[in-house]
């Protein structure tokens, strides 16, 4: 997994690159890092589904899919991988590929808060009311 995500994060700043050369060699190698990683996740690899998860959200190669973030988020967090649960929550707060949910939203930051992850503790008391 290491090497593939190196290779993805290698890409990414390549595709940002100043000379057309770099941005297509790193367009190139993200389509690569993007198809390894899809494979790790088939595998189980939890960090890897993030990941692909995280392209998805954003469309950094090819267009943007929530439903495929939020299925992949999930799939991160029920392994218990929590920065899948903070992303899922946050898209559940926003009503971003599918319905606004605070009560999904709470139950995901509170799930990585309870797993020791800041960001979910942060963002359960910042975005949560105290009722949820």
């Amino acid at each position: 997994m290491g090497d593939q995500l190196g290779c993805a994060y290698f890409a990414l700043h390549l595709k940002d690159g100043v000379t057309e050369k770099d941005k297509l060699r790193g367009e190139r190698m993200m389509q690569t890092a993007l198809a390894d990683l899809r494979a790790l996740c088939a595998q189980d690899n939890f960090r890897a589904c993030w990941l692909v998860g995280r392209n998805y959200e954003l469309g950094i190669i090819g267009p943007q899919d929530h439903t495929q973030a939020v299925s992949l988020y999930g799939k991160a967090c029920d392994s218990g991988f929590t920065t899948g649960c903070v992303l899922l929550g946050a898209m559940y707060y926003e009503g971003i590929g599918g319905t606004k949910d605070l009560q999904k939203a709470a139950s995901f930051f509170r799930k990585a808060c309870d797993a020791g992850l800041d960001k979910g503790c942060a963002m359960l008391h910042q975005w949560i009311p105290c009722n949820l």
